[in-house]
């Protein structure tokens, strides 16, 4: 009996243990839940096949549901807790439970809700299992980067994709050894246009709130956008009339200039607007001088100011959509709009050759609408300019805008359509480079559509880069070179998500002083993704029947030669006739002769002139082509003149050492910039006279965006896909990183944080810490292996829309490199944006971010200030609050880390003033 009870009381033991111990686990593998007083934040999960998932809550942009992970109010006005380092991450976990959503994940945690409970060894398995190296294998999961991310207060985000080649779905197939051509990256231009009227566009476009917007852009990592097109730039420059002669004061335009340079940002120069309202009529041939003196003055101006080659890179274009008339009290006839572009031709070629031109940058719709846009067309096909009578101007680019009809596809349809009919029909503007600098998917701006707020915009602007990369590939004689999506706008109220802009901005009207704060939404984020695209095209194969799939597959630092590139001459479809590319008559042909005050000019212009006779024999397209943007570089460093734009803001001093002094060893034998603009920071900051990133990249990396999407809808409905990766051979044994990256699907953005929080007009603090927290789309891995065979499998789930970027990267042996280039731009005494470049980071491998903050002094003591690492280059660096003493001066460092954990020098630190 006594043995019996015995063993009773051993088994009750045994049973209350067991039952302590599964609900730890599954306190453990479950997101927290939130309860809160209100409706919206109501409790909410659902499924994704076998899997619980707590992030998803309410469908997309939902106000009935909110996600469980969303803190109450009561929790929002509580103190964030630091969580840097170990110790911080031990605290008690009812402290910091409000603010889980930060993503603030341990490997030891284990909490993605994308897994299954109970099988936490499985999150690791990959293809080559059997063979990695256990030693590794043990080193990926607790070497230096767990140790380092503990140090600097950020951890690993949670692997979803499950790399296992068991599972099923359709497959897409990439052979990592079949390197077919170069990939350009040709969506790398943005725009916006100042808000009526444009006599005071200056108030607007040198305002902080553009400041921060232009400076958000020039921070994409990667060189992501590298041209802002913008519209009524000549209506910075004040004009008068003295002694009947017209003079400019051209210090507005030097400020907006002056901060794109500091950014990396070509502007889109469209010579677009009427200084001083002095012009009136181009069919006066004294105004058609004065317009020429204009766009001399104005290229020499900023070739001087900032170097030729640096100024070379513009697109220069002509006025923006000339037939809407909108030309700023200018009375432009057909003939006048051409002695128009014949003037700004010979502005340009006064100062140098090397500047291109382009346009008519407009619709170039049916002709009974577009007269312009033909008219110009065929005036340098076969016109006569106003300068050079005879013969047709040079024209350098055509470029056109084609929009979508809330979809991606159309835009294509109508670019190849307007294409062909411009070969047809103007055969010498047949090889002249291609752009639709007006690429986006519904005209207008300012409309309100909830698809452009979140991951719907992702998926389109994904499915666009894919539609033309395919097209493309097998019509290269299109010499198709940009695409912009035209989304640099500001938002404005009661707008706040969804109108066509990269941020969101919030104007804050209550507070002293009143404020603005901009957040990065799913279509900044997407640029980034993109940018981490290689720079040459892996060949891949996909199922049939799949419409909604887009698959680009690429690779950086392949080592097998690519295939022979089409020639432009060879291709069947250009039989027959040819005519010279590119620049009609060769620069012989269309030189501008020299303007001298005294001549004595009639229009030439006739618009019914017949056309010349046949076109020379045809040429090589190579000899005579002007590269368009991105343009090459010469490998001759060009010197700058001891011109010197004005500091950025007066709360920012940048009080760094000399660009030669302590700098690392590849940042020595830069240009003399110590008479550029932005005098006293960082050399490195001008884009200009970097060499090609490519350079100190040698490293293998195979890069894969995935996407699903169908216009502006969205569904739930998942398919399976397995995308299998064919190592090539010269990685095979080599130790990998695995990384994947996601937008949609069930991955919850800034916009619908903000809808978590019921829509607030003017958010507080706390959250806009929340919604910030959301910014930049999920990562997940890094994952480690050792590549033993040759295929490498990740399936994943597709929902609508749903983009994913597989990142597959050789371990970096080298030095990680050094961040350049920080800026600080005050926002109030307790915000600033720091914006920093990544122009001397010698790998895209890039883990993140951490920003160190001294209040004391240059050497220090300096504490992390960065909650996560960061994924793009800038942070918003906000106090808790905007009252009392504390202020945000101080000095700022940032450096890169790596995949492997793999740390860069700290930047040089710079001092931001306030007050």
């Amino acid at each position: 009996m006594a043995t019996t009870l015995g063993i009773i009381r051993v088994l009750l033991v045994f049973v209350c243990y067991s039952a302590f111990i599964i609900r730890d686990t599954h306190s453990t593998h479950n997101a927290p839940k939130y309860v809160s007083d209100t409706p919206r934040h109501t409790q909410n999960t659902s499924k994704t096949g076998e899997i619980q998932n707590y992030d998803t809550g309410s469908p997309r942009g939902s106000n009935d549901a909110a996600s469980p992970s969303v803190p109450g109010h009561e929790a929002l006005t509580r103190d964030v807790k630091d969580t840097r380092g170990e110790a911080g991450r031990d605290r008690d976990r009812s402290e910091r439970l409000p603010f889980r959503h930060l993503r603030l994940f341990d490997e030891r945690t284990k909490s993605s809700s994308l897994y299954k409970d109970g099988e936490p060894e499985k999150q690791l398995s990959v293809t080559s299992e059997e063979g990695m190296n256990l030693g590794i294998r043990a080193r990926a999961r607790s070497s230096s980067t767990n140790d380092i991310l503990a140090a600097i207060g950020g951890r690993i985000d949670p692997a979803a994709p499950r790399l296992d080649p068991g599972l099923g779905g359709r497959d897409v197939v990439i052979d990592g050894d079949q390197v077919t051509a170069r990939f350009d990256h040709f969506w790398r231009s943005t725009g916006l246009c100042p808000p009526d009227p444009h006599s005071r566009a200056d108030a607007f476009l040198l305002g902080l709130d553009e400041r921060l917007n232009l400076a958000l852009v020039g921070s994409l990592p990667h060189d992501a956008v590298g041209q802002v097109r913008v519209h009524w730039l000549l209506d910075l420059v004040q004009g008068r009339l003295e002694d009947g002669q017209p003079s400019y004061n051209f210090s507005h335009l030097d400020t907006l200039l002056d901060h794109l340079w500091r950014h990396q940002l070509r502007p889109g120069f469209e010579l677009m607007g009427n200084p001083g309202n002095i012009f009136t009529d181009f069919e006066n041939k004294t105004q058609v001088l004065w317009w020429r003196n204009l766009v001399a003055q104005t290229a020499r101006r900023y070739k001087e100011r900032y170097g030729l080659e640096w100024v070379a890179s513009w697109n220069w274009e002509s006025w923006n959509e000339p037939d809407h008339h909108d030309f700023d009290n200018l009375n432009f006839t057909l003939s006048g709009f051409l002695n128009y572009f014949d003037s700004c031709r010979a502005g340009l070629d006064d100062v140098t050759e090397q500047l291109i031109l382009g346009g008519p940058g407009g619709a170039c719709r049916d002709p009974g609408f577009s007269l312009l846009c033909w008219a110009l067309l065929g005036h340098c096909d076969h016109g006569s300019s106003f300068f050079t009578p005879g013969r047709p101007p040079r024209i350098d680019f055509i470029s056109f805008h084609k929009k979508g009809q809330e979809d991606a596809d159309s835009i294509l349809t109508q670019e190849l359509e307007t294409i062909e009919k411009i070969r047809r029909n103007y055969p010498r503007l047949r090889h002249v480079p291609i752009v639709n600098d007006e690429g986006d998917f519904l005209k207008g701006w300012w409309r309100s559509r909830p698809w452009r707020a979140d991951g719907r915009y992702a998926g389109l602007v994904a499915r666009a880069v894919y539609t033309h990369h395919e097209a493309l590939s097998s019509r290269p004689h299109l010499n198709y070179h940009l695409i912009s999506f035209d989304n640099s706008f500001l938002n404005y109220f009661p707008n706040f998500f969804e109108q066509r802009s990269l941020v969101a901005r919030f104007q804050i009207n209550s507070t002293s002083p009143r404020q603005v704060q901009l957040v990065k939404k799913d279509s900044y984020a997407i640029l980034a993704f993109l940018s981490l695209l290689g720079d040459h095209v892996l060949s891949h194969s996909k199922d049939k029947g799949f419409e909604e799939l887009s698959v680009i597959s690429t690779c950086r630092g392949c080592r097998r030669a690519a295939r022979p590139e089409p020639s432009v001459a060879d291709d069947p479809r250009d039989s027959g006739s040819k005519s010279p590319p590119t620049k009609n008559a060769g620069k012989g042909d269309e030189a501008t002769p020299t303007l001298t005050p005294t001549e004595d000019l009639e229009p030439q212009n006739d618009v019914t002139s017949p056309p010349p006779p046949p076109p020379p024999p045809p040429q090589d397209p190579k000899e005579n082509s002007t590269e368009n943007f991105p343009r090459g570089r010469t490998t001759e460093t060009l010197k700058r003149t001891t011109t010197t734009p004005p500091p950025e803001d007066s709360e920012t001093r940048a009080l760094c050492e000399n660009a030669t002094e302590n700098a690392a060893p590849n940042e020595t034998a830069r240009a003399n910039l110590k008479s550029a603009p932005g005098e006293g920071r960082d050399a490195s900051a001008n884009r200009a006279n970097l060499p090609p990133r490519s350079a100190g990249l040698s490293a293998w990396e195979a890069t894969v965006l995935v996407a699903r999407s169908n216009g502006t809808r969205r569904s739930s409905d998942g398919v399976a896909v397995k995308v299998v990766l064919k190592l090539p051979q010269e990685v095979l044994g080599e130790r990998l990183a695995v990384v994947s990256y996601q937008l949609g699907g069930e991955h919850r953005g800034p916009y619908e944080a903000w809808v978590d929080l019921g829509r607030p007009v003017e958010p507080s603090r706390k959250e806009l810490e929340y919604i910030r927290s959301h910014e930049g789309g999920r990562r997940d891995g890094p994952r480690f292996l050792v590549a033993s065979r040759t295929d490498l499998t990740v399936a994943m789930t597709l929902q609508v829309p749903d983009v994913r970027l597989i990142h597959v990267c050789r371990a970096f042996e080298g030095d990680p490199g050094k961040v350049s280039g920080v800026r600080a731009l005050g926002v109030t005494r307790a915000d600033l944006l720091l914006a920093w470049s990544d122009g001397f980071v010698n790998t895209r491998c890039v883990l993140g971010y951490q920003v160190e903050w001294s209040v004391g002094s240059r050497e220090g003591p300096y504490s992390s200030i960065t909650r996560r690492l960061l994924h793009h280059n800038n942070f918003f660096h906000s106090l808790p609050s905007l009252h009392g003493n504390a202020t945000v001066q101080g000095w700022y460092r940032v450096r890169v880390v790596t995949y492997w954990g793999t740390t860069g020098l700290f930047s040089r630190p710079i001092f931001h003033r306030v007050g």
